[in-house]
């Protein structure tokens, strides 16, 4: 999901990219050969830990579109809310699954790790802000890496899919596949496979 104001964030991965790159500065970068680029690449995005979440790889907030007021002229859900998106498409499906963020989240520490999770996403949120989107997503009694699960599969898969069923109306078809595990992708199986391989 594109970032907003996120300056000062991307100043640590264009760091991070200089010095994966022996490089100061980005004439030094701009005449890198394609093999140490490939290689900055590879580092920076397979053997750097990430923690930015919204699918962005890389150190930091990550390599992402970011909100330019140009190519990305403002955040997908807004623009949908605004009416801005192309109206002349005729049928839209919006579908997320019920776990979406059991495999895709880090719920190691939970719930003690919750606040900076929140905060790969927004930054600034007090810690009443925190405390008040915790209680949003209770957990089982045992289970406290739900919490992670639940908060990834609502900010990242669900919101924007009922954003866009929203903004499409009777031209969209919104579900949430919960057929157990009903972890991420799984519904594809459904759509565009065999059924016979999941209800054997």
């Amino acid at each position: 999901m594109p970032r907003r104001d996120v300056a000062s964030r991307r100043q640590d991965v264009y760091n991070q990219v200089l010095k994966s790159t022996n490089c100061t500065n980005p004439t030094c970068l701009r005449a890198a050969s394609p093999e140490v680029l490939k290689a900055a690449n590879h580092h920076l995005i397979v053997e750097v830990p990430t923690g930015t979440g919204g699918a962005s790889f890389g150190p930091g907030v990550g390599f992402s579109p970011l909100v330019d007021g140009d190519i990305v002229p403002d955040e997908p859900m807004i623009l949908l809310e605004q009416g801005k998106y192309h109206k002349e498409v005729k049928r839209v499906i919006a579908a997320n699954t019920a776990f979406e963020g059991n495999g895709l989240s880090s719920d190691t520490n939970m719930p003690d790790a919750f606040p900076d999770y929140v905060r790969i996403n927004f930054p600034t949120a007090s810690n009443e802000t925190v405390k008040r989107i915790q209680n949003l997503f209770p957990y089982p009694p045992g289970k406290p890496e739900m919490l992670a699960w639940d908060w990834i599969t609502s900010v990242v898969f669900a919101c924007h899919s009922t954003s866009i069923a929203k903004a499409y109306g009777s031209e969209a078809y919104r579900y949430v596949m919960r057929i157990p595990p009903a972890t991420h992708a799984l519904d594809l199986l459904c759509k565009f496979y065999d059924n016979s391989i999941l209800f054997s």
